[in-house]
């Protein structure tokens, strides 16, 4: 799951919603660091992370791939897994998605203070565009692709994987409707009160 999910999953607690946005950013252990229901969030991102990587579901999905995209499947199915959510929000959210989108950047801006500087700068960049309202537009998806791409540090063929995964949609459509009831319900105890 990439950032829509996390931080959809992330419920309502301020404190959730930024450690579960720190969750890609802070490494190791917590030791402390941040407060408690912040570290709870980063907690819960990496309890997503792990539910996500060991469910047949998802593994079932990765191994629709193509060959030469299969050592990148995780990573494009945190992608187009956000993507799917976000085509089909309203069957898992009351909120808008743009409304969603706007109040947990904003979220994340206003507490800037407990964000490490690499962390305050993605949020800042995610806020400038409302980035979050954005996953369900296949040009979000080429540039999200071509970021990654850049970013890993052998040629890679991800920058070029759009076509291939849009092919895949409709089978990863039908995993994605199986696996995220299963997250959400995994992720109900963290968010109750």
């Amino acid at each position: 799951m990439n950032h829509l999910a996390h931080l959809a999953l992330a419920g309502e607690s301020p404190h959730l919603v930024v450690g579960g946005f720190l969750g890609d950013f802070v490494k190791g252990r917590l030791d402390n660091r941040f407060e408690p229901g912040i570290e709870a969030g980063i907690r819960l991102h990496r309890a997503i992370d792990a539910f996500t990587d060991h469910n047949p579901k998802v593994r079932l999905a990765a191994s629709r791939f193509e060959v030469h995209l299969r050592r990148y499947s995780g990573i494009l199915l945190d992608i187009l897994f956000d993507h799917l959510l976000a085509k089909e929000w309203e069957n898992y959210y009351e909120d808008d998605l743009e409304e969603f989108s706007q109040h947990v950047l904003s979220l994340l801006v206003d507490n800037s203070d407990h964000l490490p500087p690499e962390a305050l700068e993605v949020a800042i960049r995610m806020h400038r565009v409302n980035s979050l309202s954005k996953y369900g537009d296949v040009r979000f998806l080429e540039n999200a692709f071509e970021n990654i791409s850049r970013r890993l540090t052998r040629k890679n063929p991800v920058a070029d994987a759009v076509d291939s995964c849009l092919a895949l949609l409709p089978d990863l459509r039908q995993d994605f409707q199986e696996f995220y009831p299963e997250l959400m319900l995994y992720c109900a105890d963290w968010n109750a009160p």
